[in-house]
This record gives C-alpha cells, structure tokens and sequence, in this order.
C-alpha cells in the first residue's frame, strides 16, 4: 500500500493512493475509524466525530469526485 499524498488536520487525516486497491486495504485496516472513497481515504483521528459527522464528511469527499 503506497500512499502518494496524505494531509492531517486535528481531527482527521486525509490520504490519496495511486489505486483503489491499496486505499480499499488500507481502509479496511482502520475499521471503524476509516472512510474509502475511490483514491481517497479519511482517517478519522478524533474520537468526538460523531457518526453523523463522519457521514457527512464522506459524503463531503464523495462529492468532490463529481464536481467540476
């Protein structure tokens, strides 16, 4: 799993792999606390993220993939 990019803010940690292989693995690795979406994969850091609040930031990444 080679991650090509990776940001980290204070409550999350966002990773970018060269193919949906290795972030699905990668992804799968921190359970709960992970969210794959297509090269994309969030780490949430912070245990006060609700599961609404991660809902929505995965929603928030998904929906980059379709903007213009």
């Amino acid at each position: 799993m080679d991650c090509t990019e990776a940001i980290a803010t204070d409550g999350v940690t966002f990773y970018k792999f060269g193919n949906r292989n290795d972030a699905a693995a990668f992804s799968r690795s921190l359970g709960s606390d992970g969210y794959q979406s297509d090269w994309i994969v969030v780490e949430f850091t912070d245990p006060a993220f609700t599961a609404q609040d991660r809902q929505m930031l995965g929603g928030f990444v998904d929906d980059l993939w379709g903007s213009d």
